[in-house]
């Protein structure tokens, strides 16, 4: 039967685990903070030009006269950009 290992190497061993235990938790609250920048910058690419297309579907609903189907259209527009 092999003899245990030193006290000092069972305490670098435990060191080492906790120093790898830290690093594995940096890494993922780094990767956790690039993921929320991420989506943020997503949603804002987005909403700028879907806030457009509401405002001017909007305007033209206002100022313009549709066949039945074409205010549908309009309607349906509105409707999905708010919700």
């Amino acid at each position: 039967m092999p003899s245990p290992a030193p006290r000092w190497q069972c305490r670098q061993c435990a060191e080492c685990d906790d120093q790898q235990r830290r690093h594995r938790l940096t890494a993922r609250e780094k990767s956790q903070a690039q993921m929320r920048q991420f989506v943020a910058d997503a949603s804002h690419e987005l909403r700028t030009p879907l806030s457009a297309i509401r405002g001017y579907t909007e305007l033209l609903s206002a100022t313009e006269h549709f066949s039945p189907d074409g205010q549908r259209s309009v309607d349906r527009c509105c409707s999905k950009a708010a919700g």
